[in-house]
C-alpha cells in the first residue's frame, strides 16, 4: 500500500483497525504493513502528512490523533509499540462514527476545512454487529476517501458499502497476506475517482445476466425482476450504445434474450418486469458459463468483443455449483470478459470469488432485497472496467 507523496503535499491519514479478540494473533501484521507500506513513505510533519490510529471491538480507543505526532519517527515508534485493544464484538459502524465526529476534526488535527484530503483506511477480521450504512454514508459525503481490507472472515458486501468506491475494497486470506494487495491499492491511491452519480447512463458495453433459476431462488424473484430493471435503467440501450442479454440456468443453461434481440429499453424492460424462474434441484453453473461464451458472446448473437467493445458477464446464484466453474470461468477471462458474481442465499463464497474477474468483483448478499445494495456498485465496476479494456481475442 503505497500513498503518492508526490502528487499532494499534505494528507490527513487514519487508520481503524480491528481490535477484536479475533485479530489477536494477527495483529503484528498489520503493525508491519503499516509501518513498511504506508507510513514509512509518508511526510510526516506538522505541514505535511498527518497520521492518527485508532482500535475498536465494541468501542472505537485513539492510540494517537492527526496531531499527536509531528515526526516519521514518533509515528513509527507508536505503532510499533502499541498493544492490541482486545475485546468482542466488533462494531465497525460505531468506529466509523467515533473517527467521523472524534478524529477527522480541526481540533484533532484534521484539515478537511483547508482542503487537504482525507484517507481512512478500515482493516476488518470480520463482520459488523451494528450497522455499517449510516457512518459509511456520513464519511463519503464529508469526502473521506475510505478504504476497505477485509480477511476471509470479513464481510465482503460490508467492506464495499465501507469504501470509498467499490475498487477501494481489497480482501485477502488472513493479515498475513496484505503485501498481496500492496501494488492493488498502489494503484487505486493513485488514481481516486468518485463513484459515479446514479443518473450516469453507461453506453458502449454488452452486459449479459446470467441468473441462476434453481428452486432456492423462487422466493427472490420479484427482487431479481426489480435489481435488473433497475440496473438496465442506468444503460444507454441501442445497437450502437448499451446491448444486455438474460440467461437462466439450472440444470440447463436457457435463454430469455440475446445481445441483439432488443434495441429498445422499453422492450427490454418488458421482458425483464415479467421474467420468471424455471425452478429446479440442480445447478451447473460451469456448464451455463460455457454456454454463454460459446452461444452469447458471439457475433451471431450480437456481441461486438471483435469491436473491442467491453464484455461484461453479471452471475447471480444462490447456491454452490454441481459441476466444474474453474476452466469455463477462466476461458472467459482468457477471452476478455469481465466476470462479475453476486451471491446470495446458500452460494459459495470461495467459488463465487474464483468465478469473479478479481476477488474485489464478488458481492456477497445475505437477503435478496439486498441487492438494491449492489446495483450502484456493479454499474461503477462496469464504468471503471470500460477505461482499461482491451479488444477482445478473436472467436
Amino acid at each position: 500500500m503505497v500513498i503518492d507523496a508526490t502528487t499532494d503535499d499534505r494528507r490527513d491519514i487514519v487508520f481503524l483497525l480491528d481490535g477484536s479478540d479475533d485479530s489477536r494473533r494477527r495483529f503484528p501484521d498489520i503493525q508491519d504493513f503499516m509501518q513498511r507500506k504506508v507510513v514509512d513513505i509518508l511526510n510526516v510533519e506538522e505541514n505535511g502528512d498527518r497520521v492518527a490510529l485508532v482500535q475498536y471491538s465494541r468501542n472505537a480507543t485513539p492510540n494517537f490523533y492527526l496531531n499527536s505526532y509531528s515526526s516519521k519517527n514518533d509515528v513509527l515508534n507508536s505503532i510499533r509499540s502499541m498493544r492490541h485493544k482486545v475485546g468482542r464484538p466488533l462494531n465497525t459502524g460505531t468506529a466509523l462514527q467515533f473517527v467521523r465526529d472524534t478524529v477527522f476534526t480541526a481540533s484533532a488535527g484534521g484539515r478537511r476545512t483547508e482542503g487537504v484530503p482525507q484517507y481512512l483506511f478500515v482493516f476488518s477480521g470480520g463482520r459488523s454487529s451494528d450497522d455499517i450504512m449510516g457512518p459509511a454514508q456520513s464519511l463519503r459525503r464529508d469526502g473521506v476517501r475510505t478504504f476497505s481490507i477485509g480477511t476471509r472472515n470479513a464481510d465482503t458486501l460490508e467492506l464495499q458499502i465501507i469504501s470509498f468506491t467499490p475498487g477501494h475494497s481489497f480482501s485477502v486470506a488472513n493479515f498475513n497476506n496484505l503485501d498481496s494487495i500492496h501494488s492493488s491499492v498502489t494503484a487505486v491511491i493513485n488514481g481516486v475517482q468518485e463513484t459515479p452519480e446514479m443518473s450516469t447512463r453507461v453506453d458502449g458495453v454488452d452486459v449479459v445476466f446470467l441468473l441462476d433459476g434453481s428452486d432456492v431462488m423462487q422466493k427472490g424473484v420479484q427482487s431479481i425482476s426489480d435489481f435488473l430493471g433497475q440496473f438496465i435503467e442506468h444503460l444507454d440501450i441501442g445497437p450502437d450504445k448499451a446491448q444486455v442479454a438474460v440467461i437462466q440456468y439450472s440444470n440447463k443453461p436457457t435463454t430469455h434474450f440475446l445481445l441483439n434481440t432488443y434495441s429498445s429499453k422499453i422492450d427490454i424492460m418488458a421482458e425483464v418486469r415479467n421474467i420468471n424462474l424455471e425452478g429446479g434441484r440442480s445447478r451447473n453453473t460451469g456448464e451455463a458459463l460455457d454456454y454463454v461464451k460459446n452461444n452469447v458472446f458471439n457475433t451471431s448473437s450480437g456481441s461486438r468483443r471483435q469491436e473491442g467493445i467491453p464484455q461484461i458477464l453479471i452471475l447471480l446464484s444462490g447456491g454452490k455449483s454441481q459441476d466444474d466453474v474453474l476452466v469455463p470461468s477462466e476461458s472467459l477471462k482468457a477471452a476478455g470478459i469481465m466476470l462479475l458474481t453476486v451471491a446470495v442465499k446458500y452460494a459459495d463464497g470461495a467459488e463465487m470469488q474464483s468465478i469473479a474477474y478479481s476477488p474485489n468483483h464478488e458481492y456477497l448478499l445475505r437477503e435478496f432485497s439486498d441487492l438494491s445494495l449492489v446495483r450502484q456498485q456493479l454499474l461503477s465496476a462496469v464504468v471503471s472496467h470500460k477505461d482499461t479494456v482491451r479488444p477482445g481475442l478473436g472467436e
